[in-house]
C-alpha cells in the first residue's frame, strides 16, 4: 500500500516526459504560421484532415547551433525512443502519407481537380438517382480485424459478399492492403490499410428539392428531407448532403457540427470555415444548444412532460443499433404530447444528451414507437418491440433478426437488366469506331448526342429521353421543362439519358435491374423543428404529417 502511489508517480512522469518528447520530435520547423484544419471534414475517408501538411522535425543534425537544456529532446532519434512512442510515431508519419495520396477535400480553393465531376444525377419516378461510377474504398483497419484474413473481415463486417465473390476479388487484386495485391491467407496488421475497388452504385433517394433556410459567409442551413444521409456512408456518397450540395451549389469544403439520421428530416447545417466549425461544435458538445423535435407515435401518448434517462447501448457495430440497458451511456430526453388523433400522437421531444438514435430508443423504451420507424418499430426486439426494456432476446439475437429484415425492399432485385447487353455492345462498337472518328474530327460535324453534354442548354433531355424509351422498357417519365421541379441550382431535374451509362462487364449489379423505393420506405415520422444556441436559432416550419387532424394515406 505503500508503494502503489509511488509507482503511479513513476508511471505518470514517464508518460509526461515520453509526451514532450513526442511532441517535441512532431514540432512542425517551418517560418510560416502553422494552419490548423483539424476541424475539416474529409468526405471521403470520414477522417479530419488538416490544412498544411509539412516534414517532420526530427532529422535535425546533432551539430545544430542551439543551445540550453531543451537541445537534448529535439536532437532525439528514433532510436531514443520506446518502442510505443517510436511505432506511434510511425503510424503518425504513416497517415500523413495516406493523406496526401488519398486527400479529399482541399483547402486550396483551384485545387486542380473536382471529386464531384465523377458521375451526375438523374430524376426518375420522383428519386434522385446517380449514375454508377468507378470507385476505390481506403480505410485503415479496426482493432477487431487483427490477425484476420481479407475474406474473413468483407464476408462478416460488409455488405460487399453479397453481390461479389470476395476471393476472387481478393484473387484479381480488386482488394490490396497498403496499395498490393496480398494472397488469401494474409492477416490484417496493425496499421495496414485496406483498398476496394469496384463499379459503384448508390441507393436512390428522395428527389424533392432540398429548401434552404440561410446562407451567409460562415454556414449554409437547410430542411434536410428525409432518406439523404449528411455524409458519404454506406451506399450513398453523391446521395449524400455534402455531395448535392457541393455539385449542385459549388460547396467544395463543408464541415458538419452535427448529424441528423439518414431518414430523420430538418434543421442541418454546415459550417464554411475553421472558426464557425469551432463555434458551433462548442456550443453543441457544452451543451448550449437547445434541441426541438417533433414525432409522430403509435398510441395515445400521456399527456403532461415525460421524461426518459435510460442509458442508451449499443446491440450492433455493424448495422448501428441501440438499446436501452444499465451498460450504456447517459441519456435523457423529455417529451411533451402536441395532439392526438384516435390512433397516433404528435409527441414534441428535447434531448438533452446527443446519443445515436436517442429518441427512437427513449419512445421504443416508453412503449409509443414512432409509427414508421423500420428499426425499432420491429418485432425483431421481441413481442412488446422493447417496451420497458423487456427484449427477451440476446444481442446476438436481434443482430441476426435485424440483419435478414435490413433494407430487404430497399434494394430489391426484379430480374435481369436487358438493357444491359444491349449497352455493352453498343459500347464496343463505340470502341472499335474511336479511331477512325479521330481522323476525321475536324471534317464532320459534331452529333447533337454529343454536343448536349457540353451545352449548358437542357432542351435536348426530353428528346434524349423520348430516344431511350422508345429502345428498351425501362420506365421513365417525360416532362416539359414548365412541369418539371428543379434541383437547387435553380436548373430542372434532368431525367435519364442512355449515353451517360456505362455499364461495367466485371459488375453484378448492372447486370440486374433493381425495383425503386416505395415512398413510405424513404420516410421517418422524425423531425428536428429547432437548434437554438446562445445567439442564434434557426428552424424549420412544422411538416405536414404534424398536423393535428393529419392521417397516414401513404403506400406502406
Amino acid at each position: 500500500m505503500i508503494i502503489l502511489p509511488h509507482r503511479i508517480n513513476v508511471e505518470i512522469s514517464k508518460r509526461i516526459l515520453c509526451s514532450h518528447q513526442f511532441s517535441k520530435m512532431t514540432d512542425v520547423q517551418t517560418s510560416k504560421p502553422e494552419v490548423h484544419g483539424d476541424s475539416q471534414i474529409d468526405i471521403e475517408s470520414n477522417h479530419q484532415t488538416a490544412g498544411n501538411d509539412t516534414e517532420n522535425s526530427s532529422s535535425q543534425h546533432p551539430s545544430s547551433s542551439h543551445a540550453g537544456p531543451s537541445n537534448t529532446t529535439e536532437q532525439l532519434t528514433l532510436a531514443n525512443l520506446s518502442g510505443k512512442a517510436r511505432r506511434a510515431l510511425i503510424r503518425k508519419e504513416k497517415y500523413k502519407e495516406l493523406k496526401r495520396k488519398n486527400k479529399g477535400l482541399t483547402s486550396n480553393p483551384n485545387p486542380g481537380y473536382s471529386i464531384f465531376s465523377e458521375t451526375e444525377y438523374y430524376f426518375e419516378n420522383g428519386l434522385r438517382k446517380v449514375y454508377p461510377y468507378f470507385y476505390a474504398f481506403s480505410t485503415f483497419v479496426k482493432g477487431r480485424w487483427f490477425k484476420r484474413t481479407l475474406c474473413d473481415i468483407f464476408t462478416t463486417e460488409f455488405s460487399l459478399a453479397k453481390e461479389y465473390d470476395v476471393e476472387t476479388l481478393v484473387k484479381e487484386g480488386h482488394i490490396t492492403v497498403n496499395g498490393r495485391a496480398v494472397s488469401l491467407d494474409y492477416k490484417i496488421k496493425q496499421g495496414d490499410i485496406v483498398e476496394n475497388n469496384i463499379h459503384r452504385h448508390e441507393n436512390p433517394v428522395t428527389g424533392e428539392r432540398i429548401e434552404v433556410i440561410e446562407d451567409n459567409k460562415d454556414l449554409i442551413v437547410v430542411n434536410k428531407p428525409s432518406s439523404i444521409p449528411c455524409h458519404p456512408c454506406g451506399g450513398y456518397r453523391y446521395n449524400s448532403m455534402i455531395f448535392i450540395l457541393g455539385k449542385e451549389l459549388g460547396y467544395a469544403n463543408l464541415r458538419t457540427a452535427y448529424r441528423l439520421d439518414r431518414l430523420t428530416s430538418g434543421v442541418l447545417f454546415f459550417t464554411k470555415n475553421e472558426a464557425a466549425t469551432r463555434k458551433y461544435i462548442d456550443d453543441i458538445t457544452n451543451r448550449n444548444v437547445e434541441k426541438v423535435y417533433v414525432c409522430r407515435v403509435e398510441g395515445e401518448f400521456p399527456e403532461g412532460e415525460v421524461v426518459c434517462e435510460q442509458p442508451i447501448a449499443k446491440v450492433s457495430s455493424k448495422l448501428g443499433i441501440m438499446r436501452c440497458g444499465e451498460d450504456g451511456k447517459p441519456s435523457k430526453t423529455t417529451f411533451t404530447r402536441l395532439s392526438y388523433n384516435g390512433k397516433t400522437s404528435v409527441v414534441q421531444c428535447k434531448p438533452h444528451t446527443g446519443r445515436t438514435h436517442q429518441i427512437r430508443v427513449h419512445l421504443q423504451y416508453l412503449g409509443f414507437p414512432i409509427v414508421n420507424d423500420p428499426c425499432y418499430n420491429s418485432l425483431c426486439f421481441g413481442p412488446e418491440k422493447g417496451k420497458g426494456g423487456n427484449y427477451q432476446l440476446t444481442d446476438e439475437q436481434i443482430h441476426k433478426l435485424k440483419e435478414q429484415e435490413h433494407n430487404k425492399e430497399m434494394w430489391t432485385v426484379k430480374g435481369d437488366n436487358l438493357d444491359y447487353p444491349k449497352r455493352i455492345q453498343e459500347l464496343s462498337k463505340e470502341k472499335g469506331r474511336d479511331s477512325e472518328d479521330l481522323k476525321d474530327v475536324s471534317q464532320v460535324p459534331e452529333p447533337d448526342s454529343k454536343r448536349t453534354k457540353l451545352d449548358s442548354d437542357v432542351k435536348s433531355d426530353t428528346a434524349s429521353v423520348e430516344s431511350f424509351t422508345s429502345d428498351c422498357d425501362v420506365p421513365c417519365s417525360v416532362q416539359t421543362h414548365s412541369e418539371q421541379r428543379l434541383t437547387m441550382d435553380g436548373k430542372p431535374q434532368p431525367p435519364f439519358q442512355w449515353e451517360k451509362w456505362f455499364p461495367s462487364e466485371s459488375c453484378p449489379q448492372c447486370k440486374k435491374q433493381y425495383l425503386d423505393p416505395k415512398p413510405s420506405q424513404l420516410r421517418l415520422y422524425l423531425h428536428a423543428l429547432s437548434y437554438k444556441g446562445p445567439d442564434w436559432h434557426y428552424q424549420t416550419s412544422m411538416p405536414r404529417w404534424a398536423e393535428p387532424d393529419w392521417e397516414d394515406d401513404t403506400d406502406t
